[in-house]
């Protein structure tokens, strides 16, 4: 993968479709109403929108690059395999999908951040999916426009509480994995939801450029487990393609 000009130029569009998509979330903005949801065909649209032709490159971006740990989940389907924890993190057995990519996060880990008081599971989750093929059957993919896609269509999976929420991105940019293209926001996103004393939790979202497409692995930590809020750079350190 290469980055040009290119990328300059509509980094920001990029930028407003990424809060346009976010605020969307948001009861009180001026995004579209957030009880109609988003056709998939306008997902589709704008993915493509994001396949772009680049001819030189921008210069490096930043590696992530650290211990890949004793132990690792290995996605052979997101063409990925990331840091993997012993107890109390155990297998995720949980079924997550985004509503409008329909991004299927399946496998990864889990751990138990709280209990609601009607006794619903507050969980921390380190999982991995793959964009839509759509994506993968690209020559050259723009991450970034991917991200902001892929990262408000997480957050609407994960938004399924009741009342206000806002977001706020405390890093993202162009990265590099084993010497290929990535892409990393990591975003803390305020929820209102009286069953938890959460009252956000630290997401953060890597895309990958592989052989098999784009992979992506996510992670999520309420803040009831704030002591593991440095767990999700040291994960995404230890991405390595496959």
């Amino acid at each position: 993968m290469s980055w040009n000009s290119a990328r300059r130029r509509i980094s920001a569009a990029v930028a407003t479709l990424a809060l346009c998509l976010v605020t969307a979330c948001t009861p009180g903005s001026n995004g579209p109403d957030p009880d109609t949801p988003v056709e998939v065909d306008e997902y589709t649209e704008k993915i493509a929108a994001c396949l772009t032709s680049v001819e030189d490159s921008t210069g490096p971006a930043t590696p992530l690059d650290g211990d890949p740990g004793d132990t690792a989940t290995t996605d052979t389907e997101a063409g990925v395999s990331y840091r993997a924890y012993g107890e109390p993190w155990e297998s995720f057995d949980l079924s997550w999908q985004t509503p409008e990519l329909q991004l299927a996060f399946t496998g990864g880990q889990k751990l138990l951040a709280e209990t609601g008081t009607d006794n619903t599971s507050n969980w921390a989750v380190i999982s991995s999916t793959r964009m839509p093929n759509v994506v993968g059957d690209a020559l050259v993919t723009d991450l970034g426009c991917l991200g902001a896609l892929a990262v408000a269509d997480i957050i609407g999976m994960t938004g399924y509480r009741s009342g206000a929420a806002s977001t706020k991105v405390l890093e993202q940019g162009d990265r590099e994995v084993d010497g290929r293209a990535a892409w990393l926001n990591v975003s803390r996103y305020e929820v209102i939801d009286d069953r938890f004393e959460s009252e956000s939790e630290l997401q953060g979202t890597l895309l990958v450029d592989t052989d098999r497409g784009v992979g992506i692995v996510y992670v999520t930590i309420p803040d009831a487990r704030d002591d593991l809020d440095g767990l999700i750079q040291e994960v995404f350190a230890s991405v390595r393609v496959l």
